[in-house]
């Protein structure tokens, strides 16, 4: 068990570690801009070879709908949808795997800034030396069995992409396949795709009946079933539960009904709120004690295998090291206790007879899946840039069976272009049928090779003194797309010490930044900044003082 910290921890200093080979992290729900202007900027992930986010695919869905700031979504990290319907994927695991070790990140927390800085979470971060054979390698390797398995559920195009990453990992790191050294660690990962969490929670406390259960779920069944298995399992012992008023569902009616056989304990916390989005079983008993902890929620659906989970199983854990250091409870009486709202059931996929579920770059070709369809009709694939209301690439889709198809892209039509959502059309007796539009995956620039050199260095040299700058917007844009040259601009070239040389370098990329706002060519230096949701900011520059170069509407850092 982690050693009690004096204040809370913010789950992104998790990631301040060494930079990862490969990146593999799951949620439920994702939030693209947090994850890209804060976890994506952490030493872990910032220089990774490869990254790749699971999430369960209904949100994915939901998230494309929304229209969601995202400028390197399936670019510089791979998203992969899992399909657990009609339940949830619903696991918050992390594996980072480095060089010599890593770390496996496990907990509550969803990738959004609430998950991550907002609420109350309970996160555990296990470190990992490959050098060193020890138990805590047995959690690595269930968290990588835990993501071949969700791979196995994924949508065709990201499955296909992160399997084969997968099998390479398992052959770079070939402990990664070897069996589990011991049951009895002190830490395990448990997880779904072994089995029921309720199976391996009763092995648990059946070594010892517990005395003592402590419970903290924001969510629990409608008709407190779970809670009701749990009471009637371990009928002697002290049942504690945590929850927080106006946020933890519990059911007044369904605690009544057990009657003294449970007891509420309020949620305190100081130094401002924070939602209650923590999940733990803690158990005691005379000899033993340990704690169950992770993403799932006191349900059904959670601990039947229903959705697929991920926890963390920890022996030894001292049940009073849950308060202190600015968490407290105090006691609550049934009739004082306000319950929260429930979460809304996810929607159900649509019935309609096209559904696209991925769109993969792969050199001069469109390779797409789309739900099974044994319609017939001529079909289109169509490119555009977030924000666009017109397509920019419109190609003709040959099918080549009832679940896939392919089309070319001539050469220098996607030339400098940022993040791509593309949408299915089949016309069908002069009716046209257009499905909602999915995130392009560009399978070239997933992987990036580091090249020795020290690229964070090269950039305050280039601040400093103005030298490179032109070779170095070059290579960003044709890298990344005019939307990084300006956000590069803005972020970077703000400081007092721009003077001098550097403001006669950006007076020589002047006339090649006024054609950023001109049509669309071949060369990232003519394409449009609309392309990327993001505007272009008026700036002055001066010899004689520094430039100015105000913030836009982007996020700012």
């Amino acid at each position: 068990m982690p050693e009690a910290h004096d204040s809370l921890v913010e789950v992104p200093s998790h990631f301040d570690s060494s930079a990862a080979r490969l990146a593999l992290l799951s949620t439920y729900q994702f939030d693209p801009d947090y994850f890209e202007h804060v976890l994506l900027r952490r030493s872990a992930l910032v220089a990774a070879r490869r990254i790749a986010v699971f999430i369960d695919d209904r949100a994915y869905a939901d998230l494309v709908r929304s229209g969601a700031p995202a400028r390197h979504i399936n670019r510089r990290y791979l998203m992969v949808p899992v399909d657990r319907s009609p339940y949830v994927f619903h696991p918050k695991l992390a594996l980072l795997l480095g060089e010599e070790g890593g770390r496996v990140v496990c907990g509550s927390h969803n990738l959004t800034r609430a998950g991550c800085a907002g609420n109350l979470e309970l996160t555990n971060c296990v470190p990992f030396d490959n050098r060193i054979g020890s138990d805590l390698l047995d959690v690595a390797r269930g968290a990588y069995r835990f993501f071949r398995s969700a791979a196995g559920q994924a949508e065709p195009g990201s499955g296909r992409i992160v399997s084969e990453w997968l099998d390479e990992a398992a052959a770079e790191w070939p402990w990664l396949i070897d069996e589990p050294s011991s049951r009895g660690a002190a830490v395990r990962l448990v997880q779904s795709y072994d089995g029921p969490l309720w199976s391996m929670l009763l092995d648990e406390l059946r070594e010892s009946a517990p005395e003592r259960l402590l419970v903290v779920s924001p969510f629990y069944d409608r008709d407190a079933a779970l809670l009701r298995r749990l009471t009637a399992e371990f009928p002697t012992a002290d049942v504690e539960l945590i929850v927080q008023q106006n946020v933890t569902t519990l059911p007044q009616g369904a605690l009544g009904r057990l009657g003294g056989r449970v007891r509420l304990s309020e949620l305190m916390l100081s130094g401002g709120a924070r939602r209650l989005h923590a999940k733990l079983v803690l158990w005691a008993s005379s000899t033993t004690a340990g704690a169950l902890v992770g993403s799932a929620n006191l349900t059904v659906a959670a601990f039947d295998g229903h959705n697929a989970e991920a926890c963390l199983l920890l022996r030894g854990v001292d049940p009073d090291q849950m308060f202190g250091h600015g968490v407290e409870r105090r006691p609550l009486r049934l009739e004082e206790f306000t319950p929260g709202e429930e979460d809304p059931e996810p929607d159900e996929h649509s019935g309609h007879p096209l559904r696209l579920e991925s769109v993969v770059l792969s050199g001069d070709a469109l390779r797409v899946a789309f739900a099974r369809m044994s319609l017939t009709g001529h079909m289109r694939i169509e490119l555009r840039a977030p924000g666009d209301p017109k397509p920019s690439v419109v190609r003709t889709l040959k099918k080549l069976d009832d679940r896939s198809g392919v089309a070319e892209v001539p050469d220098g039509a996607l030339a400098g272009h940022g993040p791509l959502l593309a949408q299915l059309v089949i016309s069908i007796d002069g009716e046209e049928h257009a499905m909602p539009a999915i995130w392009v995956i560009d399978e070239s620039r997933l992987t990036h090779e580091s090249d020795g050199s020290d690229g964070r260095s090269r950039q305050k040299r280039v601040e400093r003194t103005g030298e490179e700058l032109v070779e170095l917007l070059d290579e960003l844009g044709e890298r990344s797309g005019a939307a990084a040259v300006a956000d590069c601009l803005r972020r970077s070239f703000t400081g007092p010490h721009h003077t001098g040389r550097i403001h006669q370098k950006i007076l020589a990329i002047l006339p090649r930044a006024a054609r950023l706002r001109g049509g669309v060519t071949t060369e990232w230096v003519d394409q449009p900044l609309a392309e990327s949701n993001i505007s272009w900011p008026s700036f002055s520059v001066s010899i004689a003082s520094r430039a100015v170069l105000p913030s836009s509407s982007a996020y700012s850092v």
